[in-house]
């Protein structure tokens, strides 16, 4: 069978939620300071991960580190560099009672989902993977962000079932599995179990809303992830009407109008990646 398109848990997590959402989201650029704040933190833990931990490199030596891995155009945002002090010494301190438990980190991983009419396949990289008392697996992502946590349900959340069907996948002895997000600048974490059933039945979501983008569908679907998107009021149709007074700082009533009535068809841009883990999706009678 011919090989799918590529996603991340996070863009397979939009294209079921709203598929107009996800084609809005590939038109628009990256903000460059929340990207290389988030690589910032990221290489650093990294880097302390490889080090041995923070029994071996504590942290005024961490954040000394950290500042090689700041680009020359951050050298001088004291927020910035502020925000990725924070974030780090927040990590350090949480890991020191953690370190134990970590089994491996930044690993890359790659399954195949097999849909009516093709094949998709997903690929993430688990920052971290926590083995548990009973047997099981905690697989950890870092949200490097100073922005508020949004609101979720993660027992419904579809990024959330892709992060578990992947460390499932590279860990197949492992059971439970579980999904655990840390919110590093705010030293917050939220995590779930999820049932085969409920497991189940977000991977038949994933499937159906994925085969409906293929076949060229940009919907708008209303739902709570409404409240968090980046594009309620720049361009979905079903908010059009209901633009507030009070508009968010970084959005105005011109940038509210600048994208166009009716959207491009849907495309894939083509990408070259490689798999850690080759295969089909099996879903097993197990526990997920």
């Amino acid at each position: 069978m011919a090989q799918g398109p590529i996603f991340s848990p996070v863009e397979l997590g939009m294209i079921t939620d709203c598929t107009l959402q996800y084609h809005f989201w590939r038109q628009t650029p990256a903000e460059p300071e929340a990207v290389a704040l988030a690589e910032v933190v990221g290489e650093t833990i990294a880097y302390l991960h490889a080090a041995g931990g923070p029994q071996r490199l504590n942290l005024p030596a961490t954040l000394r580190d950290m500042t090689r891995f700041i680009p020359a155009i951050y050298q001088d945002n004291v927020p910035f560099q502020t925000a990725a002090r924070q974030m780090t010494a927040n990590y350090h301190r949480r890991l020191k009672t953690e370190w134990a438990r970590v089994i491996a980190s930044n690993e890359a991983v790659a399954l195949n989902i097999r849909l009516g009419r093709g094949l998709l396949q997903v690929e993430g990289v688990v920052e971290r993977v926590d083995k548990e008392e009973e047997g099981g697996i905690t697989a950890v992502q870092f949200k490097p962000s100073p922005r508020p946590i949004p609101t979720r349900n993660l027992e419904t959340d579809i990024e959330t079932t892709l992060w578990h069907a992947l460390a499932a996948a590279a860990y197949p002895d492992k059971r439970p599995v579980r999904v655990k997000y840390l919110w590093l600048y705010h030293n917050r974490e939220e995590g779930v179990e999820l049932s085969e059933k409920q497991y189940r039945a977000n991977l038949e979501k994933v499937k159906g809303r994925a085969q409906a983008w293929l076949g060229g569908e940009i919907l708008a679907r209303p739902g709570p992830y409404c409240a968090a998107c980046p594009f309620k009021y720049r361009g979905c149709p079903v908010y059009q009407n209901e633009i507030p007074a009070d508009l968010p700082e970084t959005l105005t009533e011109e940038e509210a109008a600048d994208l166009p009535d009716s959207p491009l068809s849907a495309t894939f841009l083509a990408r070259n990646q490689s798999f850690a883990k080759d295969g089909d999706f099996v879903e097993n009678k197990t526990d997920p």
